[in-house]
């Protein structure tokens, strides 16, 4: 339900986007720009959390801690998809910093370009150390 919630979310913002990129409201694109924004400063802060419990997994003795630092992760980062998952998500993606960036929002679009570019790589880098913490244990 979480991930279906996920892809309304994008959908709408996406089709709001696009919508006033046709129409030119620029209230539109300004209200789109923030939840933007908003979207933006909680994945940093979920990439912030998912490093911290890499760098923790890392160095901590106690098993059962251990246990669980792994099982976080584990489903932090569980969901990779097939292709067509992943085919959507960069088409959404690309849909998005092009309409930023055509509504002359560019230093945002290249914001959310560089902030989903770090989430990808906090959750394959979650993936790994589960897998490599599964494997060890």
């Amino acid at each position: 339900m979480k991930e279906f919630m996920t892809h309304i979310v994008t959908l709408v913002l996406l089709a709001a986007l696009l919508l006033s990129a046709i129409t030119e409201r620029d209230s539109v694109t300004a209200i789109v720009v923030v939840a933007y924004w908003v979207v933006m400063m909680l994945a940093i802060f979920i990439c912030i959390i998912v490093m911290a419990a890499i760098g923790l997994s890392g160095i901590e003795a106690d098993p059962e801690k251990k246990n669980k630092l792994a099982k976080f992760l584990g489903d932090a980062a569980s969901k990779t998809g097939g292709v067509v998952k992943k085919t959507y998500n960069w088409i959404c993606l690309v849909l998005i910093v092009g309409g930023l960036a055509y509504t002359g929002w560019v230093f945002t679009a290249v914001c959310y370009s560089i902030v989903a570019l770090m989430v990808r790589l906090c959750f394959s880098m979650a993936r790994d150390k589960a897998s490599e913490l599964k494997a060890t244990a």
